[in-house]
């Protein structure tokens, strides 16, 4: 319905063994919005849980348009594709499941416009 509420986290559940933890990772945001999105930026906090329990926090910002309201990233007719390093060039600094929440931490309780909100971890070479 393009409406994310505050209350609503993404959850993204990632298990990491031994082997994975040799590599090196970035980690990226990936955020689809529609073209009524009404502001030229977005507030995200992403709450990583680690095995052991204990979490980092973090807040990022996403700026979506230049001053004038040109978008950034892929724009096609009906929405705009945008991606967003959070982390680079990190290792998993403990074996088991990790779990990323993001949530937004804008204004509005129900933000109008965002599409999807993914979490992407990509090996470093």
């Amino acid at each position: 319905d393009n409406v994310w509420n505050i209350d609503d986290k993404m959850v993204f559940n990632v298990e990491v063994d031994s082997a994975d933890m040799l590599d090196r990772y970035n980690f990226l945001i990936d955020l689809r919005n529609t073209r009524e999105y009404p502001y030229s930026n977005a507030f995200l906090f992403i709450k990583t849980t680690f095995p052991n329990g204990g979490y980092a926090l973090d807040t990022m910002e996403c700026p979506l348009t230049d001053p004038s309201g040109k978008w950034y990233g892929k724009v096609s007719s009906s929405h705009v594709d945008n991606r967003f390093y959070l982390r680079k060039d990190v290792i998993f600094p403990q074996e088991g499941m990790y779990r990323f929440e993001i949530f937004h931490g804008l204004r509005d309780t129900n933000v109008v416009g965002i599409k999807n909100v993914g979490l992407r971890i990509e090996c470093v070479e």
